[in-house]
């Protein structure tokens, strides 16, 4: 048994990139990505912004933002989460795009 099955919660690790690779300057939607990401014993919850539904705007916006970055969104994304994942659409205007990093909605917790 994994220590995610006894728990519950996600398991992360730290992983050290050049800074001037993909993921390197995309870390911060690559860390925002991974903080939004729903537990497996509660896949449409989003923990961090208080219980709300996931996928979360912090989840999408970190999408879109990865994807601007040209990082494969499907190389940060646990497996469970793959097949239930849903892509934002594009901004249709610079305007719409939200600044980053995102300020954290009210009442979101940082779980640790």
């Amino acid at each position: 048994m994994t220590a995610m099955q006894e728990t519950g919660i996600r398991s992360w690790v730290g992983l050290v990139v050049a800074a001037d690779s993909p993921a390197g300057l995309a870390h911060q939607a690559i860390n925002e990505l991974t903080r939004h990401l729903p537990d497996p014993d509660a896949p449409d919850t989003c923990p961090t912004c208080g219980g709300g539904y996931w996928p979360c705007p912090y989840f999408d916006d970190a999408v879109f933002h990865l994807q601007a970055a040209h990082v494969r969104i499907g190389d940060v994304l646990p497996p469970d989460v793959h097949a239930r994942r849903r892509l934002p659409a594009a901004p249709s205007t610079p305007q719409d795009q939200p600044a980053w990093p995102a300020e954290p909605p009210h009442g979101e917790n940082d779980r640790g």
